[in-house]
């Protein structure tokens, strides 16, 4: 099931992200019901290496005006739909998210501080 932070405001544009058995799964909920809608997914050896702050498969971009989040492995050259677009607000509800462990996909693990 996929969820949003805690830290997400009432606009319901949000990162959502699932936890599954072998995967992290990140989509944006301004795309909801979009032909074109972006969907990553990041084995979780990989999102715990982010969250733990490290560089490895997800690979963030901030611009002054979004934050750009790609799959360093599926990235196909010209495929923009590998790419998903976030505001800053929506960004910095999800770092907080992640920084409180709501996207831990294993216990006890230090989770990434904003």
């Amino acid at each position: 099931m996929f969820r949003t932070s805690s830290f997400s405001g009432p606009q319901g544009n949000c990162v959502e992200v699932e936890v599954g058995q072998g995967a992290v799964f990140v989509r944006d909920t301004k795309e909801a019901g979009s032909a074109q809608r972006g969907l990553l997914a990041f084995r979780l050896e990989a999102w715990q290496l982010f969250l733990d702050g490290g560089d490895g498969d997800v690979q963030v971009e901030e611009t002054a005006s979004q934050v750009l989040m790609r799959n360093r492995c599926e990235l196909r050259d010209g495929d923009e739909r590998q790419v998903l677009r976030f505001t800053l607000p929506e960004w910095e509800a999800f770092i907080a998210g992640c920084a409180a462990g709501e996207f831990t996909p294993r216990s006890g693990r230090t989770p990434l501080t904003p």
